[in-house]
């Protein structure tokens, strides 16, 4: 079902306060370093790109986007290796196994598939044995999710954002081992109001969704208040900076952008800052671009993964090949104070996706999923000390 328009856009758009990356710096204050390299033996892990830790911050949950794969990995001490628990290979039911969400009893993992346009749902119960009970595909297989490229769950809802649908669909995930189909919204112009959905962020206080619509530079505003009939209710679009928007956070009233483009002259990425005083009228108020070459430290191209410590913000730029740190101690203006592309550019650190957060001795350390593309295609996950104490 194509949900129409409801609201219509209350405000004009505003052009962000912007500014060059090495004028944000006042020196490298912190300095985040590689820990941990997992390189699971014949598990490969190629195109990793989403995460999530259980509860207790003792075990991380991935899957591979080309390896058809699922793992449990050990994440109790960071400094350890980060072993494999348990996984999992299945070409049908995990192909393109990309974005995970955990039930809320943890029993269960909903793994949103790519290519296989779908949700699988894994028992999680023989953690070292876990086995798939469900391949949902929703109302017209092969369509419904096509491109199912995250997931996020809410109480009982699940959202999965498509790339090649174009969408935002809704599942309600009361028994996992029943899913049911709700409703999936693609805005007004079905293609392109929500073009290449590639992340979402959920406001459970204000029942709102927010779409990062990649291939329409854009933040997509989505109503959920009843869930069965969500609705499309405005977009912020920017060709600048949101240009190849590709991961959100919302944090307070701000919600942080990953960019991945950013600059019309020259790709170098960006991290947006949305002003949500008006939930479903976000403003653009900050947005600070990336320099250098294409991969160098100071780029932030292919910016993706986001994640939020306190007053720190950290940040994953897939093609620039770097982890960034930020002082959100004014949530407006993001600071970078420290960054990172690994003991070997490219090596211990390649192509960095996902991000998540665990402590440890004191200490915050990332956990970061990598889409690498050479021969070290198996390092599947990196920890990353990132110079935070807890």
């Amino acid at each position: 079902m194509t949900v129409p328009l409801t609201r219509p856009l209350t405000r004009p758009l505003t052009r962000p306060a912007t500014a060059p990356l090495g004028s944000s710096i006042p020196g490298n204050a912190i300095n985040p370093r590689v820990i941990g390299v997992t390189q699971p033996g014949a598990l490969t892990f190629s195109r990793s790109v989403n995460l999530i830790l259980n509860a207790a911050k003792t075990r991380c949950y991935m899957g591979s986007t080309a390896n058809t794969n699922f793992a449990i990995f050990n994440i109790t001490n960071p400094y350890s290796g980060l072993p494999v628990v348990g996984s999992l290979v299945d070409a049908t039911n995990l192909s393109g196994a990309n974005g995970v969400a955990l039930s809320a009893d943890e029993r269960y993992a909903f793994v949103a598939c790519e290519a296989g346009a779908s949700v699988t749902v894994i028992d999680l119960i023989d953690e070292v044995n876990p086995a798939v009970v469900l391949r949902f595909r929703g109302p017209t297989a092969g369509t419904s999710l096509a491109g199912a490229s995250n997931i996020r769950r809410s109480g009982n809802i699940l959202f999965v954002p498509t790339i090649t649908r174009h969408s935002l669909a809704l599942i309600d995930c009361t028994d996992p081992l029943n899913l049911v189909w709700l409703t999936e919204v693609r805005g007004p112009t079905p293609g392109t109001s929500l073009n290449t959905a590639r992340d979402v962020e959920i406001d459970v206080a204000n029942k709102l969704a927010y779409v990062a619509s990649e291939g329409r530079d854009a933040i997509t505003v989505i109503d959920w208040t009843t869930p069965a009939s969500a609705a499309y209710v405005t977009e912020v679009r920017d060709t600048t900076a949101l240009n190849a928007v590709r991961g959100v956070l919302i944090v307070g009233s701000k919600l942080y952008c990953g960019v991945a483009d950013g600059v019309t002259a020259a790709p170098r990425g960006a991290l947006t800052t949305l002003n949500l005083a008006i939930p479903a009228a976000p403003v653009i108020e900050n947005a600070v671009y990336g320099g250098g070459s294409f991969s160098d430290l100071t780029s932030m191209n292919g910016k993706r993964g986001l994640a939020r410590y306190g007053n720190y913000l950290f940040t994953t730029g897939d093609n620039s090949l770097n982890f960034m740190v930020w002082s959100i101690a004014n949530p407006a203006a993001p600071l970078l104070i420290g960054k990172t592309q690994g003991a070997v550019k490219g090596v211990d650190y390649n192509h960095p996706m996902g991000i998540r957060l665990t402590t440890f001795g004191g200490k915050v350390i990332a956990l970061v999923t990598m889409f690498a593309t050479n021969s070290l295609d198996n390092r599947g996950l990196v920890a990353v000390e990132t110079g935070i104490a807890a």
